[in-house]
């Protein structure tokens, strides 16, 4: 029987899978620029449009178009708790889906921003494990 699943993120094998398709993340984003100003693009297939992503400490995640200038989406997650903030409730994540995005790639959007979220918290722990190296 077929699985009910739209979409799944394969880890182990860097797979994005939706609707039954299944491309690698080295098929879907490239980089750009230099060492710290690098720019992440993303694209599921060459007929749809690319979104370039941003990460802001107070912002979240960006998905823009057109060279920055349309926000298509944007993903809104906690700051790591901090001593002042120790007892207080994080800020849940939010998702924010324009109606292009929406219409066109709302599920590649969704593992877009899981896989870089997850990917900045991996760095961000292993950083503080290492003692901030």
């Amino acid at each position: 029987g077929r699985s009910g699943n739209v979409a799944a993120l394969h880890w182990r094998e860097k797979i994005f899978e939706i609707g039954g398709v299944r491309k690698s993340v080295a098929d879907l984003r490239r980089r750009e620029g230099r060492f710290f100003k690098k720019t992440r693009h993303w694209r599921w297939t060459p007929e749809r449009k690319e979104y370039e992503l941003h990460y802001d400490e107070e912002e979240g995640w960006k998905a823009t178009l057109n060279s920055s200038i349309q926000i298509a989406a944007r993903l809104l997650v906690a700051c790591r708790p901090h001593l002042f903030t120790f007892f207080t409730k994080p800020t849940p994540p939010a998702l924010h889906l324009t109606k292009t995005a929406l219409e066109a790639d709302e599920v590649f959007l969704i593992l877009v921003f899981l896989y870089e979220e997850i990917k900045r918290q991996d760095r961000t722990n292993s950083s503080s494990a290492n003692g901030g190296v």
